[in-house]
Order: structure tokens, then C-alpha cells, then sequence
């Protein structure tokens, strides 16, 4: 989905791209049968993250296409090492998810593990590829006996992501939220996934995530799906309340939900952080003045918290300021903290 919530792709059953207008519900077809295995687009609309595939198999790149130039970027998929430099682990990507400013894409992706007795194991779990260096990160990295996967990122929190990890071996889902600037992690919710995914993706303003759910009859088979509720509290990460049914979905397989707002799509918040004067000494008696301002999205409030840093004491040194300062809607004014 884009995120002012006009158009929407996805992969087709027989692997091509559908392109639909939100608005009008008009859509088409692009691309041969057999061609894509899976596609993102970027918030503001100008990327198109594209993993092709021959005859319905997905290669182990990420083609990035400028939708304004026209220009391709190409990146094989290497997972980092943990004692340094890449290997060829990955086989290829799945859900792929930009942030705001184009830069990095989350997505998840299956890995072959290969062990010195020959023998091997298929893992998912989720990266991050810087493509100004064109470096890969692990987010979440394999871990036997789990598939971790279908990533999502937050919608007004950038640095949140949520996605889910399901034991191979009782087809139970653990929903994850976590914060990409600490890798603090929570537990969201869990599911009883035997006969799919859970497919998480956060609320417009980060305060549930929605997620599908199943229902069984008495003798264990399947009965219908649920997109179903579960709050988060004011951290955006830890569940708050129970979940609850949102929508009821489909008795023939698996209903999957994704959430957009509609609206004019205005980027992140840039922050620029200025003292006055430029340096100072101790005996000088004017204090020193912090200068935050923001740029950019302003429409909604903005809280900012900071650690100060050195060999300075509290009391002695300087007057103690309150480590978070917030904007409020529609400000550009900066704020201002005596030191």
C-alpha cells in the first residue's frame, strides 16, 4: 500500500503484479504469469521494491526500481556472518517493507543452513538491507524450529516493527512487536496457527495490531478466520487488554488484512539540534542554550527523549534540564533548555 492509501499491489495467484486504485477499485494485471514473487512499495510512493522469479520460482536478488528515473538498483542477498564479512545463505526475500525516507528495506527471507556433516535446515527470518551501502542486517536472526517472518513496520512509529514467529513443530504463532532503535522486543499475541499464518501489520497510529486468527471445531478441523484486535499501550509495543474479533473473515482459508490511511503523505519529521553559543567556558556567566527544531512532517506531536553525555555533574556543574521535550501539532518552534 502506498501510504496516503490510493493504491495497492500485490502478487497474484499465477505470480504476476496487480495494481489496484483504491479509490475507484479499477485495477490491472502487469507482468507475465510466473514473473514476481513479491513486491513493496515505498511510503512516498517513488520505489518499487520488486524479488522476481521464473516459472513461479523467486531468485535471491531485490530489484529496486525509481519510479521518477526509471533507474534499477540490483542487490544479491547475502546474509552477514557473525564473525564478520557475508555468506550466501539467503535464498530469497519474501514481504518487503521500506522506510519512510527510501533508505533501508525490512523484509524476511528463507535461509538454507548448510552443516559440516552435509546436511541442512530451511530457516525464515528477517533482515534489513541499507542500499546506500548496500550492507545487510540481521534484525531477527534464524533460529531452528521457527519461521519468522511476514515483518511489518509502524505506521507512525517508523523505528517499530511488528512480526511473527511460528514453531514449526505445533503451528503456534507468537506475535512479536519491537523497537528497531533499543531491540527491545514484546510479545503481542499468540494465535493457534495450524493451517496458516498470522500476517500482523500495525493500526494507522500504532495503538493495536491487527492480525489473522483461525477457529476450529470440536474434532480439530478447520472453521473460519478472524482479523482480530489486539491494543498496544502507550509504548506501542506492549499489548494492552485482550484481543478481540475486528472483522469476521472466511470459513474457506485464511483472511489477511492490511491497514492504510488516506490522505496526503507527508514524510518523517527532521530534526536539527543547534547550541548558542558554540562552545562556552565555566566561568562564563551566560548559560548555554540547546535549540531543537523540526521540519518536515509537523502535523501531528512529536515527543523527544535524549541522554546527556561526559564528565559533567548534575548540581555542580550544571543545572539538571528534563530529558524529554515535546512539539506539539503544527509547531516548528524549537525549544529551548538552559544548561
Amino acid at each position: 500500500m502506498s501510504r496516503d492509501g490510493t493504491v495497492a499491489l500485490f502478487v497474484t495467484a499465477n505470480f504476476s503484479v496487480a495494481v489496484i486504485d483504491t479509490l475507484t477499485g479499477e485495477g490491472e494485471v502487469v507482468g507475465d504469469p510466473g514473473s514476481v514473487w513479491s513486491v513493496g512499495l515505498s511510503p512516498d510512493g517513488r520505489f518499487l521494491g520488486i524479488v522476481l522469479a521464473a516459472n513461479g520460482e523467486p531468485e535471491d536478488k531485490i530489484r529496486v526500481l525509481d519510479l521518477e528515473t526509471d533507474e534499477v538498483e540490483e542487490f544479491e542477498l547475502k546474509a552477514p556472518a557473525l564473525d564478520g564479512g557475508a555468506t550466501d545463505t539467503i535464498l530469497f526475500a519474501d514481504a518487503l517493507n521500506f522506510t519512510p525516507e527510501g533508505r533501508f528495506i525490512y523484509y524476511d527471507a528463507l535461509n538454507r543452513i548448510s552443516f559440516s556433516d552435509g546436511s541442512s535446515i530451511d530457516s525464515w527470518s528477517i533482515y534489513a538491507l541499507d542500499r546506500q551501502t548496500s550492507n545487510t542486517i540481521a534484525v531477527v536472526p534464524p533460529i531452528p524450529g521457527l519461521s519468522i517472518g511476514n515483518p511489518s513496520l509502524g505506521r507512525s512509529h517508523f523505528d517499530h516493527l511488528v512480526f511473527e514467529a511460528q514453531d514449526s513443530s505445533t503451528g503456534q504463532s507468537h506475535i512479536f512487536t519491537q523497537d528497531l532503535a533499543s531491540g527491545k522486543q514484546a510479545e503481542a499475541g499468540i494465535i493457534f496457527a495450524t493451517v496458516g499464518l498470522a500476517f500482523p501489520a500495525f493500526f494507522g497510529n500504532d495503538n493495536a495490531v491487527l492480525y489473522t486468527d483461525y477457529a476450529f471445531d470440536s474434532f480439530g478441523f478447520f472453521a473460519g478466520s478472524a482479523l482480530t484486535r489486539q491494543p498496544l499501550g502507550l509504548d506501542g509495543m506492549t499489548p494492552d487488554g485482550p484481543p478481540s474479533i475486528w472483522l469476521l473473515g472466511s470459513a474457506s482459508g485464511p483472511t489477511i488484512g492490511t491497514i492504510y490511511r488516506r490522505g496526503t503523505y507527508e514524510g518523517i519529521s527532521e530534526l536539527e539540534i543547534v547550541t548558542t553559543p558554540a562552545s562556552i567556558i565555566e566561568s562564563n556567566p551566560e548559560p548555554a542554550m540547546f535549540l531543537i527544531r523540526r521540519s518536515g512532517a509537523v502535523s501531528q506531536p512529536l515527543g523527544i527523549q535524549f541522554v546527556i553525555t561526559g564528565t559533567a555533574t548534575p548540581n555542580k556543574d550544571y543545572v539538571p534540564i528534563s530529558l524529554s521535550v515535546t512539539f506539539e501539532p503544527v509547531s516548528y518552534t524549537h525549544l529551548t533548555l538552559p544548561t
